[in-house]
């Protein structure tokens, strides 16, 4: 019996020319404060294993609540330290969120929209485990097809995971696995939605697995320069084989020799180690298929590992995290963009630079700020990515900007049901 995974795809339009935005001179970057966001937007934020700190930043009030209680207004910059349990933060225009962690190790989660399908990778499945989160008023039922190195992971453990309405439910993904290799993680909501957030936790590492999307063109932020150790995870959730190429951006556009023509066989999960080809320069890590595929890169410096999925390229974006670690901004288009970045801290203050960034590049700054939060804001003549990267003895974590406004590329949307041959 075969798992048949139906991939119903509108994946990432061209980078570099059919996204239908035109390249504004070198005069006249665009100004931060012209934002313009639009439509209402409400988040879960998931707890780590210990004491969280939530942060989000906003253009309007942002509300917080338990799940299941009122929500108050908590201003347009939120920081919730020693948080136990999941909050609902929403505001009336978009804003960007996420739940950080430190313990024996650092962890980033992205705050997450339920949906009725997600996708998301785990690094370290043995030491792992998923919070779902169900916020609506109504019970949801929730299955996961777990794939990996070997092709799906059958088993009895992995169906019928039942949320009462306004409650969380954590799923023992060590349990289920047979061994520690990485899996691409399927989630579908077969009543109602969910929201799903992965975490892996062991004594000396860790990190969360935020849940992402299924592309031809995927671009992973953040790779900080230093890293000992980068490895990329490609899960395939079709039914036929896919072949990717991986390039990285940095000091410019760089194929890298042990990445090219790699096949990912049907509904399996691959891990490609990259570290001799990256461990020189910040970058980004650009996965072209020929089918759409799932990826997410583990980095590693000391102890502590950082794990990145895949995001979608914006023109307006946004970003709060703890002070620390560096800043990296990646052109992926066939032509130079200009951006306006405006850096803003309890320490430094507000610093705003106007950068230009060739083709294939990745622009690099470290803000002065050593504690407290954070904000970045970007504005940019054409699709990019950006991230903050924390990769050290203490810890490792990378924060993905988010877009601001809608987002300039479409998510592949990603259904699935059982055919049995």
């Amino acid at each position: 019996m075969v798992k048949k995974i139906i991939i119903a795809a509108v994946f990432l339009l061209s980078l570099a020319g059919s996204v239908g935005i035109t390249f504004i001179p070198a005069a006249k970057p665009p100004k931060p404060e012209s934002f313009t966001i639009p439509t209402d937007q409400s988040v879960i934020c998931a707890p780590g294993r210990g004491e969280t700190t939530i942060l989000a930043l906003g253009q309007d009030q942002i509300k917080v609540g338990a799940l299941g209680a009122t929500a108050t207004d908590a201003g347009s910059l939120v920081n919730l330290e020693k948080q136990t349990k999941a909050k609902v933060l929403s505001s009336s225009k978009r804003f960007v969120a996420g739940s950080f962690v430190k313990d024996k190790s650092y962890g980033w989660a992205d705050c997450v929209t339920p949906r009725t399908n997600a996708v998301l990778q785990l690094a370290n499945p043995k030491d792992s485990d998923l919070i779902l989160l169900n916020p609506d008023e109504s019970e949801t039922s929730v299955d996961l097809t777990l794939l990996g190195p070997t092709g799906e992971i059958e088993s009895s453990g992995s169906r019928g995971f039942g949320l009462s309405p306004k409650t969380s439910r954590v799923v023992a993904i060590s349990k289920i696995v047979p061994d520690n290799r990485p899996i691409g993680v399927l989630v579908s909501a077969t009543a109602g939605r969910v929201g799903v957030v992965g975490r892996s936790w062991d004594t000396k590492y860790g990190d969360f697995a935020n849940t992402s999307f299924a592309g031809k063109e995927l671009i992973i932020p953040g790779i900080p320069s230093g890293a000992k150790t980068t490895k990329l995870i490609v899960t395939n959730p079709g039914v036929r084989r896919a072949t990717i190429d991986v390039a990285a951006l940095g000091g410019q556009r760089m194929a890298l020799a042990d990445a090219q023509g790699i096949g990912i066989k049907p509904g399996h999960t691959t891990e490609i180690d990259l570290s001799k080809g990256v461990a020189e320069e910040a970058l980004a890590l650009l996965v072209e298929s020929d089918l759409p595929v799932i990826a997410s890169a583990i980095t590693k410096a000391d102890g502590d590992y950082a794990l990145v999925r895949a995001v979608e390229p914006y023109l307006n974006g946004g970003l709060v995290a703890p002070a620390g670690g560096s800043f990296s901004v990646t052109n992926p288009n066939k032509k130079e963009l200009l951006a306006t970045v405006a850096i803003d801290s309890a320490g430094g203050g507000l610093k705003t630079e106007k950068i230009t960034i060739g083709a294939g590049e990745t622009w690099v700054t470290k803000p002065a700020a050593e504690k407290g939060v954070v904000t970045y804001k970007l504005i940019s003549s054409l699709p990019t990515v950006a991230a903050v990267s924390v990769l050290n003895k203490e810890g490792g974590y990378i924060v993905p900007m988010q877009s601001l406004v809608n987002p300039v590329a479409t998510k592949t949307k990603i259904s699935y049901d059982s055919q049995q041959h």
